[in-house]
């Protein structure tokens, strides 16, 4: 709400350099994030390994 000692007019442009720089910006991260994870991952001497969960013991079963 303008009041009577505001004599200037409403903002008709808004500026986008801030909210475009700080999307880029994260964009930037993530991808040097995901380069350097891979460059990790790639390392020859890594080797996935899965573990099969162990089996429960059976539970008996009472018969009527």
């Amino acid at each position: 709400m303008r009041d009577k000692h505001d004599f200037e007019w409403a903002e008709q442009r808004a500026a986008t350099g801030l909210p475009v720089s700080v999307m880029l910006l994260s964009l930037l991260t993530i991808v040097v994030y995901l380069i350097v994870g891979s460059a990790f991952m790639e390392s020859p001497n890594r080797v996935a390994t899965a573990y099969a969960p162990q089996p429960a013991e059976a539970i008996p079963v009472a018969k009527e």
